[in-house]
């Protein structure tokens, strides 16, 4: 039983190390990359590190949710900048934004409704728990 504890402790630990080091990465990629992949692929890592947290049976910290919502609008902002917008990684970023805020108590990006309009009828399907809670605030 002290065994599976500290088992417990330890995949804790290194859950709550990974968040850190992906929120780390994905708040310096806009000045550390010039290619908005490498910025999205940031973003991917705080999903999956957010994700591993869940499964160790984290509980999120209340500053998760502020840098969640910080690091999304960041990248959103710096794709809706460019000269033409990138709008499959714009879409990937509104799935993102939505399944945080759902899985995560993320606050929305506030450039999210400015990236939305841009994508129209382009925006990619959202999949999943994202689709349900989108289904049920319209």
């Amino acid at each position: 039983h002290e065994d599976t504890l500290v088992r417990h402790l330890d995949a804790g630990g290194r859950a709550d190390m990974r968040v850190v080091q992906a929120f780390s990465r994905a708040k310096v990629a806009p000045q550390a990359t010039a290619n908005v992949y490498d910025h999205l692929v940031c973003l991917r890592e705080v999903d999956r590190a957010l994700h591993a947290a869940l499964e160790a049976r984290l509980r999120p910290r209340p500053e998760w949710r502020t840098v969640t919502t910080q690091v999304v609008e960041s990248f959103i902002r710096r794709v809706l900048a460019q000269e033409e917008p990138e709008l499959e990684r714009l879409a990937e970023a509104r799935e993102l934004a939505i399944r945080f805020q759902h899985d995560y108590d993320a606050d929305l990006p506030e450039s999210l409704s400015q990236a939305e309009k841009l994508l129209g009828d382009d925006a990619g399907p959202l999949r999943g728990e994202a689709l349900r809670l989108l289904n049920k605030t319209t």
